[in-house]
């Protein structure tokens, strides 16, 4: 993935890819909390030269989770994440958008993530029960992926599951998510929380292609 202007992009398209989930919690600190959510999915790697907006379009895809998360109190937690979504990104041009590359890139990914939580909110301003809460987290994890690599073109097949393993190409690599979300209380057990989070694949291998320059990211 090329470092240019992604950065910018890739901050933008933290804050506009949001996952929507509702939650159950005990009325004390040191419970579990229990979540499934559903949203939205992007990818920024060596197949993509396209802003978040741009993206929208037709490279943008589903996604949906579970977590559940141990309270230590009201400020920290611990949870385990579990994220299925459905990828694909496209890039016709090389950047100088002159130079052909021809590729598109369709796969899916599992990850399960263990993320440590931090409420900001009663961080910053003290405990209270607020009807609205800032909170962040930060952790580590392993994705699987399936997907395949073929020319815009003609549709011509370059690299799929099947042949990945001949070319010495992975299917799996370490994470660090990293996510932001609102927490809305609307009734005394159950919020409504809306979460955007990216995550950095240690591989740049996720699309089947490698340039050896970064890592492939995703948002969701």
């Amino acid at each position: 993935m090329k470092k240019t202007g992604m950065i910018r992009h890739l901050f933008t398209a933290c804050l506009i890819s949001l996952s929507l989930y509702v939650s159950a919690q005990e009325d004390s600190y040191n419970n579990w909390q229990l979540g499934v959510y559903g949203g939205i999915s992007q990818y920024y790697g060596d197949i993509s030269n396209k802003t978040w907006s741009s993206k929208f379009a037709d490279e943008t895809k589903f996604s949906f989770g579970a977590m559940a998360r141990y309270h230590f109190s009201e400020l920290h937690g611990l949870g385990l994440h579990f994220q299925h979504s459905a990828i694909y990104s496209e890039k016709p041009l090389k950047a100088d958008e002159t130079t052909v590359f021809d590729l598109k890139y369709s796969g899916t990914y599992n990850h399960i993530s263990l993320q440590s939580y931090l409420n900001f909110t009663n961080f910053l301003f003290g405990v209270s029960d607020r009807k609205v809460d800032i909170y962040g987290t930060l952790g580590i994890g392993v994705i699987t992926w399936n997907g395949v690599l073929s020319k815009i073109s003609n549709g011509n097949l370059v690299v799929d599951n099947t042949t990945a393993a001949a070319n010495f190409l992975k299917t799996r690599a370490a994470t660090f998510p990293i996510g932001i979300g609102l927490a809305f209380t609307v009734a005394p057990n159950v919020k409504i929380n809306i979460e955007s989070s990216l995550t950095t694949v240690l591989s740049d291998e996720i699309d089947f292609f490698i340039d050896w320059k970064e890592y492939d990211i995703l948002t969701s």
